[in-house]
């Protein structure tokens, strides 16, 4: 689906011409992952996305999204972080002509506000253009929220989040600091779960 949207976005075509590809590229990653499926959720899983890539008003909110360029799609980011060895590396799936950056999650929950507002990620999106000399203008962030119900829509939430360097600069340093101290390897229910100091965060642990 990620990539259905983005291309539409690149090649400059309704959301609905890339039904097909979809299609190829849903049978390609089940081949290529030696994914077991049934063939009737196959063919459940495709059609259920061709209809959220064939719903009118999914294609026309998409639409108002603009890119011009390849490289603002799956752009690949790396920043480093005060007192940490290893870079932190990764990929954002949109980067629009007026430099905001955008995720896409399919879900089969409604997102809130408060939701997107919690999330780590954008932090991190936002701290990577600000390192590239891109920053994103009055630190904005938009999420592109798919349903995956029955009768599927979509919708943008978009959030401006001050102070995300100094989160993502914390986080990354915590999460350094459990791993020199090899905090994965304590007996614990899971990993690290019972020493590391990031539980309040850890989205994981609130499911």
């Amino acid at each position: 689906m990620h990539k259905a949207i983005q291309a539409s976005l690149v090649e400059k075509q309704t959301l609905s011409s890339m039904a097909t590809r979809f299609q190829n590229n849903v049978y390609e990653a089940i081949f290529e992952n030696k994914i077991a499926l049934r063939a009737s959720d196959i063919t459940t899983l495709v059609i259920s996305g061709q209809k959220i890539l064939e719903d009118p008003m999914i294609g026309g909110i998409l639409e108002t999204i603009k890119v011009e360029t390849e490289s603002q799609v799956e752009r690949e980011f790396e920043f480093r972080v005060p007192e940490v060895r290893p870079p932190v590396i990764g990929f954002i799936d949109i980067v629009d002509n007026d430099g905001i950056p955008y995720d896409i999650k399919t879900s089969k929950w409604q997102w809130t506000e408060e939701k997107a507002l919690e999330e780590m990620q954008p932090d991190f999106y936002l701290t990577a253009l600000e390192d590239a000399g891109t920053p994103s203008p009055n630190a904005k962030f938009t999420y592109i929220i798919v349903m995956k119900t029955e009768e599927p829509f979509v919708y943008l939430i978009e959030t401006t989040r001050p102070d995300y360097k100094e989160r993502t600069y914390e986080m990354v340093q915590k999460m350094w600091e459990g791993v020199k101290a090899k905090e994965w390897e304590m007996d614990c229910v899971r990993p690290a779960c019972k020493t590391c100091g990031l539980t309040k965060e850890c989205a994981r642990l609130k499911l």
